[in-house]
């Protein structure tokens, strides 16, 4: 039975409890439901069950998310701490409070510099690590910064743009956001002194572009006790093309509160991955195309639509679709094609004829959705409500076919360019002009005279491997059998996962997904 034990979670995230658990792996043990009816009984349909090597790895990296950033406390506050308990691996400039917050994680408190910080620890924390993040937390509060403008600005369409930077200690300078100064510079200005104090407050770590919270910390802080949802227009992150910062954005679902916040700190950076991990997290559906705007607003979200024209077609390839009334109707309809502003990806709408004038083309329906960067000609396909039928068509018009693949309840498709530049010629030609060159991302790897799957990806901060599953299973039998390869392999790849993944996520995806482990 105990091989069989298995824990209920929510998928979304992971606060370090489980709901309940079950020791035949398929019926709670506190009253007998499948994970189906469990479902049910919560109205929860990211109710997942796992297994506890699943959970332990869970722990370890919940764990890690509690290691928040050292805060400022008070000296009152700091012998409060040390009086209240007993302390732990006390010295004369340190200790830890001698009451856990959640497992073998306590408060560990430290004065330097005639200042007083605390933060969550794991109490085994070598002394020699503790050391170092006090002497990297002292470097980051007492460092100085530099902050430029371009003396030269743009004016785009009677809007002036100024950027600004900063630089620590004399390194290349880094981009903060543009003064943009329309009618009123007096708000512009206030919107820019506002963002150069939040920098400056938060050690040049990050700063607030948009929101009620100060730090992230503080709004998923709040989002984790209100039991709230945090929701993305697409991604979470987006990065700009030196991916020298990173800018973290979304919404709160329940309460329609904006956020923003452009990182520079990569230590802070793979700190706030592992901490999202915590709450739960959901992507916006229905969205076309989402840009950030640099701007006084530092972060105002513009939506940005494929534009649709009356541009020529091939009218001998003439489309029917079949609508989701009952009974249906047949309409024609013909393609649209664009690409998604924020990273490329395909987008594929369906027009058709206007009733008041059927000479005129109107849009219809979006067949595409937006989650994830995707190779070339791949797509998730809509097919709720309207666009029931839509596998169905795509298949017998034979304009793309299924990849195999599914990503939050969307099925992947894999589109047919030769039939895509025949049913639409021009808009094929202005999409494909934007396309990457389309080399071979996987290479092979042979092990034990089995051949495995293995790409390579990198960023600025160095080069890693990702290969799949299978892989890791064979290294893994290698390392027990003492086969010096397999532990030589295993200690070069960053990651292990599925072939679909391998395939499918992008460099930055994969990347992310290396540093929150």
């Amino acid at each position: 039975m105990k091989d069989r034990l298995k824990y209920v979670i929510d998928s979304r995230y992971f606060d370090g409890t489980c709901l309940t658990s079950m020791s035949d792996g398929f019926h709670n043990d506190y009253g007998g439901e499948t994970i189906e009816e469990l479902r049910i009984r919560e109205n929860n349909p990211y109710l997942k069950a796992v297994t506890p090597s699943d959970i332990d790895k869970k722990l370890r990296l919940y764990n890690q998310s509690l290691s928040e950033p050292f805060k400022e406390i008070t000296e009152e506050d700091y012998y409060e701490l040390l009086d209240v308990l007993p302390p732990l691996r006390m010295r004369q400039n340190s200790f830890f409070v001698g009451e856990p917050y959640y497992g073998n994680m306590y408060s560990f408190c430290f004065t330097r510099q005639g200042r007083y910080f605390k933060g969550l620890r794991s109490v085994l924390t070598p002394q020699s690590e503790l050391d170092n993040q006090i002497d990297r937390h002292m470097e980051i509060i007492n460092r100085k910064a530099v902050i430029s403008k371009e003396e030269t600005s743009k004016t785009i369409s009677g809007t002036r743009l100024i950027p600004y930077y900063f630089s620590l200690d004399g390194k290349q300078s880094v981009f903060i956001c543009n003064l943009v100064i329309q009618s009123d510079s007096r708000q512009a200005r206030t919107d820019m002194a506002n963002t150069l104090k939040s920098l400056r407050r938060n050690h040049y770590q990050f700063y607030k572009g948009k929101g009620h919270y100060e730090t992230p910390d503080e709004l998923i802080d709040h989002v984790s006790g209100k039991k709230l949802t945090l929701v993305s227009d697409g991604h979470f992150f987006q990065y700009p093309p030196g991916r020298e910062s990173a800018t973290f954005i979304g919404h709160i679902k329940e309460t329609s509160e904006e956020f923003l916040f452009r990182i520079y700190d990569r230590e802070y950076f793979l700190y706030l991955l592992k901490r999202l991990r915590t709450v739960k997290k959901e992507s916006a559906q229905g969205q076309i195309n989402i840009k950030s705007e640099h701007s006084g607003e530092c972060g105002r979200m513009t939506a940005v639509f494929p534009h649709k024209n009356n541009t020529s077609m091939n009218k001998s390839n003439t489309l029917y679709w079949k609508t989701a009334t009952d009974p249906a109707e047949r309409i024609e309809v013909r393609l649209v094609l664009n690409s998604y502003i924020d990273n490329d990806n395909l987008y594929v709408g369906l027009e058709s004829r206007s009733k008041e004038n059927p000479e005129c083309w109107e849009s219809y329906t979006d067949i595409t959705v937006n989650l994830n960067s995707l190779p070339p000609f791949h797509a998730y396909v809509d097919s709720r409500d309207c666009n029931r039928h839509v596998h169905d068509f795509l298949t017998s018009n034979r304009i793309a076919e299924p990849a195999g693949f599914e990503y939050q309840g969307f099925r992947m498709f894999r589109f047919n360019p030769d039939r895509l530049k025949e049913l639409a010629p021009e808009q094929f030609k202005t999409i494909s002009a934007k396309l990457p060159p389309q080399d071979d991302m996987i290479k092979d790897i042979i092990y034990q005279e089995r051949r495995f799957p293995l790409r390579t990806v990198q960023d600025i901060h160095g080069i890693y491997l990702v290969s799949s599953k299978e892989l890791e299973e064979s290294l893994i039998k290698g390392v027990r059998n003492l086969d010096a390869a397999a532990y030589e392999l295993l200690d070069g790849i960053c990651l292990f996962c599925s072939t679909q993944e391998l395939r499918y996520l992008t460099d930055a995806e994969l990347i992310e997904t290396i540093y929150a482990q």
